[in-house]
């Protein structure tokens, strides 16, 4: 009867062993996730204010240009 319980706690231990690993892998993926969506976030940053330097630029020609004529 003990063999049969050691078994069964064996089995369950490896099981565990098992989802631990899964859990770290996944924990591991969303870790990741974060740093490529940090990484997306300072690169629409740097887009975002070249558009709004190309903005200022584009209107201050236009002021240029409007008081030439």
């Amino acid at each position: 009867m003990l063999i049969f319980h050691f078994c069964c706690f064996q089995r369950l231990q490896n099981q565990v062993g098992e989802v631990v690993d899964v859990m770290q892998n996944n924990v591991s993926r969303v870790m990741e996730r974060g740093d490529k969506l940090e990484d997306l976030q300072d690169k629409s940053g740097k887009m975002q204010a070249q558009v709004q330097l190309s903005d200022y630029t584009i209107l201050k020609a236009f002021n240029i240009i409007a008081l030439k004529y």
